[in-house]
Parts: structure tokens; sequence; C-alpha cells
């Protein structure tokens, strides 16, 4: 009985939570758009704010579904944002991989000018 009564405050929470992870998942990807484009922390922090912006989209989804009782808004809330979470977390891991390789790379050089 307990949890029946408490869902509407979970969902209103999830609901609110989402659009702080929402607004500051925007506000990175403005901060990203400021740096230079040579810069390798540039499209890491895109797909970082692109991601928290999709979670917090998920919570708004998951909170109103459960809220209104909608089964399918919920369930489709909870998949995009596994897959969301997955697919940025695979970028997000290439990218970082591409930035330690390239500071390899002009590490060796700075020891061996001649490679």
């Amino acid at each position: 009985m307990l949890a029946v009564a408490l869902l509407p405050l979970v969902s209103v929470g999830s609901i609110a939570l989402g659009a702080l992870l929402v607004a500051s998942g925007v506000k990175r990807e403005i901060e990203s758009h400021r740096r230079a484009a040579t810069d390798m922390q540039k499209p890491i922090l895109m797909v970082a704010g692109f991601r928290i912006a999709i979670i917090g989209l998920c919570l708004i989804g998951l909170g109103a579904g459960v809220l209104l009782g909608l089964t399918w808004v919920w369930a489709l809330a909870l998949i995009i944002a596994g897959e969301e979470t997955l697919e940025t977390s695979i970028v997000v891991t290439a990218l970082r991989d591409g930035e330690r390789r390239k500071a390899r790379c002009a590490a060796a050089n700075r020891r061996d000018p001649s490679a």
C-alpha cells in the first residue's frame, strides 16, 4: 500500500531529475562547441553532454509513463536509455583511445625526432 502511495512522488522526482540532467547535458554541449576544433576533448564532451541529455529525457519518459500508467512509455524509455548509454560509451571509449594514441605518438616523436 505504501509503495502505491509513493509511486506518484517517485515519478515526479524522476521527471524533475530528468529535467536537471537535460539542462546539464545541453550546457555541456554548448561548452564543448566553444572549444577549438583541434581540441581532442571537444568530441568527448559533446558525446558526454548528449548522453546526459538522453538519460535525462529517458528519466522524464520513465516518470511520465509510470505517472500516467502507460507501460509502453516507461518500457520504451528504459530501452532507449540502455541502448544510448551503450552506444555513447563505445564512442567515448574510442575517442579516448584515439586521444591516448595521439599522445603516445607525440611523446615518441619528442624522444626520437628522426622517426
